[in-house]
């Protein structure tokens, strides 16, 4: 589903929970998330990665873990997806954009040589600055679009043979 046709429904937002990894900053993401909310009721919230709900005060959805084709349907029925790692480049970044499902990740070493800002938005390691971004972000519909045609057109020419081919490479060198 192309990005323009979701334009019509209420902004979603699609965040990688994962409570048991602290390198995927559960607690930042559900602070964010609470700001945006506050901010803006009508965002419908899906969390994903864990069949584990947190106990918060705003309404979200836990669809759990789910398969490969599920999540690539959840990623075509979001605006945005929130996934945020402290440790490395998060591959989810990379699956959100091959959805067309431009992304919010962390302004941190790990991801600045790796993520491409034409379809990731990077965000300091704050609640705010992450609720910022996301704001922004579904706020700004061209914006969205052109995040979206950049992933989908960024991925095409990334495949699992050439992501392992430069990963031996690095590592022989």
């Amino acid at each position: 589903q192309e990005m323009k046709f979701r334009m019509d429904e209420a902004p979603a937002v699609c965040f990688i929970y994962q409570h048991d990894k602290p390198r995927r900053c559960p607690s930042l993401g559900i602070e964010a998330l609470g700001i945006v909310k506050s901010i803006r009721p009508d965002v419908q919230l899906y969390f994903v990665g864990s069949n584990e709900s947190p106990n918060i005060w705003y309404d979200f959805t836990n669809v759990g873990l789910l398969s490969t084709e599920k999540l690539n349907d959840l990623y075509n029925r979001c605006h945005l997806g929130l996934c945020l790692s402290s440790s490395n480049p998060s591959c989810n970044a990379f699956d959100m954009m091959s959805a067309g499902l431009p992304a919010v990740d962390l302004y941190r070493e790990n991801n600045l040589f790796d993520i491409p800002s034409g379809g990731v938005l990077l965000a300091h390691q704050t609640p705010e600055s992450i609720a910022e971004a996301i704001l922004y972000l579904i706020s700004n519909p061209t914006k969205l679009l052109e995040m979206s045609a950049f992933g989908i057109e960024y991925m095409k020419s990334r495949s699992d043979i050439s992501e392992t081919k430069e990963f031996i490479s690095a590592i022989d060198s």
